[in-house]
């Protein structure tokens, strides 16, 4: 813990060529921001989680949630959003039916379903992403 201290408290970036200390959160370029902001961001989407979306998917700290309606969505958003007060979460609405996510773009469209209808997605990845 004494290494972990020292490490946080020694909380320097440089930007422009000057150096300069971080008085609250992580430098993006410290080594310890990526682990400790997966660490973070599990603590807030508890909430989340409890609402049982049909899809929660994370990736450091961006989020993908489909719930079965959009109030459900709305919840899930206001409830990660009470848990800290320095942290606001964004979010990204579909626009002319495609809803992006890091390097994927979901097409959104509705099918029906034996219980109603229900959010589907297809994935797509984007022209210029480099495909493996």
């Amino acid at each position: 813990m004494l290494l972990l201290k020292a490490c946080l408290d020694c909380n320097i970036f440089r930007w422009y060529g000057k150096y300069f200390a971080q008085i609250r959160g992580l430098a993006m370029e410290q080594r310890l921001a990526t682990t400790l902001a997966i660490a973070f961001i599990a603590k807030i989407e508890l909430p989340a989680l409890a609402c049982r979306p049909l899809l929660y998917c994370r990736s450091i700290d961006d989020s993908f949630v489909i719930c079965a309606t959009q109030t459900e969505v709305d919840k899930c958003f206001e409830s990660m959003n009470k848990q800290y007060e320095h942290i606001k979460l964004t979010r990204d609405k579909p626009t002319n039916g495609w809803l992006p996510f890091l390097n994927v773009q979901f097409c959104c469209y509705y099918m029906p379903a034996m219980y109603g209808d229900m959010m589907t997605g297809l994935c797509s990845l984007d022209g210029d992403v480099p495909r493996a």
